[in-house]
């Protein structure tokens, strides 16, 4: 194991836009993707890893919320300074990425997400916290809910619409 404290996973690190300290000992950071500007510890699948059953405490999960777009397709492109100036893309300068170009279908992506959740189930700890992101940017949160059937749903907070007014975004905390 790269990080032998690393206890909390971001099965979907990606350029790490959420975390203040973007290297945490702490913090197992995995994706697939190769062109990130901060690259994983690790290139694992979040939905078929090798680590052992009940390893970790935390699991932090963002999966792309939508399918079926291409790496040059707009929102992939460096943001204008009227986007970054709205703090938008967090105020990185670099090309945003968050996997919207993984998965061709729906059908898919619901597919991964409910995989990923089973391998999730696995990889934690009993009495674990699975943390779940989620943006109605094409799919509505009661989609993917039922995939968590099996886990006691803690909370759920409802963040505002995005600045665009188009999305609403959602953290699911999840007890196993």
């Amino acid at each position: 194991m790269i990080k032998p404290n690393g206890r909390i996973l971001d099965a979907t690190s990606a350029n790490r836009l959420m975390w203040k300290i973007k290297d945490h000992p702490g913090i197992l950071f995995i994706d697939v993707e190769e062109e990130l500007e901060y690259q994983p510890d690790r290139f694992v699948d979040c939905a078929n890893t090798d680590f052992s059953d009940g390893y970790f405490n935390t699991i932090f999960f963002d999966p792309p919320h939508t399918w079926g777009l291409k790496k040059n397709d707009r929102i992939f492109s460096t943001p204008s300074k009227k986007v970054a100036d709205e703090k938008f893309n967090y105020g990185r300068t670099y090309p945003y990425y968050c996997g919207l170009d993984k998965f061709q279908t729906k059908t898919a992506l619901l597919g991964f997400i409910n995989k990923a959740q089973v391998e999730f189930k696995r990889i934690l700890n009993n009495y674990g916290i699975l943390w779940v992101k989620w943006s109605e940017y094409s799919i509505p949160i009661h989609s993917i809910k039922p995939f968590f059937k099996d886990w006691n749903l803690m909370m759920e907070l409802k963040l505002k619409l995005t600045p665009r007014g188009k999305t609403r975004s959602f953290w699911l905390m999840y007890m196993k």
